[in-house]
């Protein structure tokens, strides 16, 4: 038997070696752009991986069919080879996201040629997910996944506009006005809002004070000057007849333990912060801790 073993070593070496020298002649030819060659020299490698039973040879098993599933979506041919690939990838290392973003890949590229695609999108987008849930750094795996997902909202889409605009199974019913566009933002240019960033929040504190815009957006000179917000405020607070409307809620309002309790919140700088007694507004906090720390 010893004789045996050192007559078939040399033969599982020498096999070894040529599939290795094979796979590296294909990985040159990939990077050169000649998938064509790069897909004969990968499947000759596999020949040899897949003749040989010695378990020296496993290291290659998975390399060398993920190498081949990749130069057959580069050619755009054989899906069902690229599939079959990944599916013996999937048995023998069931996490491996390579296997599982090409066979998503390539269920993508039949979907394109099938006349009822949803059912291949639906396991594209499935395998696409795993790749995406192992290396979700990989924005090839992202870009691709998003593409899929969009495909298979695109005819869902499209029933749904049809049945808005009123179409029905016959089309005798009228079409309805189609919807109104969205709005289009004037500081970022996309859809879905009017504006954004500082006009938003100048055109919503406008609103919030009941003041012009134009008001709001002017800004003092330094930190510590008023400006002249604080002076519009004042005049159309004063020209209100309701009392509360320009004095708000007095402290007076609260009681001695509501009012302690307020200054001790204020006071506190570390966890846990005392609770409140009851409900107190924003007007008697910022009064009680001007007159706290006057």
């Amino acid at each position: 038997s010893l004789l045996l073993m050192q007559s078939v070593l040399p033969n599982v070496v020498q096999v070894m070696s040529a599939a290795a020298e094979l796979r590296e002649q294909g990985n040159k030819l990939f990077e050169a752009g000649q998938f064509a060659d790069a897909a004969r020299c990968y499947g000759e490698a596999l020949a040899l991986v897949r003749a040989s039973e010695s378990s020296q040879m496993e290291a290659l098993q998975v390399p060398v069919r993920l190498n081949l599933a990749a130069a057959l979506l580069r050619l755009d041919d054989s899906m069902e080879d690229v599939i079959t690939l990944c599916d013996e990838v999937l048995v023998l290392c069931p996490a491996n996201a390579k296997a599982f973003f090409r066979r998503g890949l390539a269920q993508q590229a039949l979907a394109e040629k099938s006349e009822n695609p949803r059912p291949i999108l639906q396991a594209a987008r499935k395998d696409l997910l795993c790749a995406a849930k192992l290396e979700p750094g990989n924005r090839q795996v992202r870009k691709s996944l998003e593409a899929v997902t969009k495909a298979l909202e695109a005819p869902q889409k499209a029933w749904e506009c049809s049945f808005l605009l009123g179409s029905d199974l016959y089309g005798d019913r009228q079409a309805s006005k189609p919807p109104t566009p969205p709005p289009v933002c004037s500081v970022c240019g996309h859809l879905g809002h009017s504006v954004c960033g500082k006009a938003s929040w100048l055109a919503q504190r406008a609103e919030w004070l009941a003041v012009p815009e134009t008001e709001v957006a002017k800004e003092p000179d330094s930190f510590e000057e008023e400006g002249t917000l604080m002076s519009a405020l004042r005049e159309i607070r004063s020209s209100k007849d309701d009392e509360d409307y320009q004095c708000g809620p007095d402290l007076s309002d609260l009681s001695d333990d509501d009012r302690e309790a307020l200054e001790d919140c204020i006071e506190s700088t570390e966890r846990p912060y005392p609770r409140l007694r009851g409900p107190v507004t924003l007007t008697q906090a910022v009064r009680c801790a001007v007159e706290m720390w006057e």
